[in-house]
């Protein structure tokens, strides 16, 4: 018998024994993921494990996944962990890829004449969204106060301090942008300032 034969003879034999050493790897990779990054939805504060996904903040998912072969936890922790990423639970991560911001995130919005929606009371938890350029054909304005506004330009900050340039293009000069005091089009101020700058 050949060594391959033996190989084949050998998974043949051990195959539910092997498929249940890899599920129980991806499932030890993917806690630890979860665990890194907060350990529930960033969102909804969701904590039970099979409602859990990674999500790219800056959008560009799946053709993130299509380039690393959709081990995303192993990318992930091989990499130490970048910044752009959050946990989301599946409603809440479907909810941001259809409507540009999950309902959680918003207390009352009012539609526009251009048929983008007017988003007001932003809490807190929404500026690690806001920290991102929207995903493109968003249609959505996020009004939020002068002291919210400072709020994320020091979130942005922490991020350009962790990411060290390690970041896409258009997100680093989104970032800087924001650290320039250029508001992005798709925020409003509350009481506008008069040394920030409009995009």
């Amino acid at each position: 018998m050949t060594k391959s034969e033996r190989r084949k003879m050998y998974h043949g034999q051990n195959r539910e024994k092997e498929n249940r050493q890899m599920r129980q790897h991806a499932m030890d990779e993917k806690m630890q993921v979860i665990g890194h990054y907060g350990g529930k939805c960033a969102c909804c504060g969701e904590r039970r494990v099979e409602f859990l996904t990674v999500d790219h903040m800056a959008g560009g998912g799946s053709q993130h996944r299509k380039i690393i072969g959709g081990k995303i936890h192993r990318w992930l922790i091989k990499n130490g962990f970048p910044g752009e990423f959050q946990i989301l639970c599946f409603n809440c991560n479907s909810a941001k890829a259809l409507f540009g911001v999950c309902p959680h995130r918003r207390v009352t919005s009012n539609k526009m004449e251009d048929g983008t929606t007017r988003i007001a009371n932003v809490d807190t938890k929404f500026h690690d969204d806001l920290a991102y350029p929207p995903t493109t054909g968003h249609k959505f304005t996020v009004v939020i106060s002068v002291d919210a506004w400072v709020d994320l330009q020091e979130r942005v900050l922490e991020l350009v301090n962790q990411c060290r340039g390690n970041v896409d293009g258009l997100v680093m000069k989104y970032w800087l942008d924001i650290l320039d005091g250029v508001v992005p089009s798709h925020i409003r101020l509350t009481r506008p300032d008069p040394i920030t700058k409009m995009r």
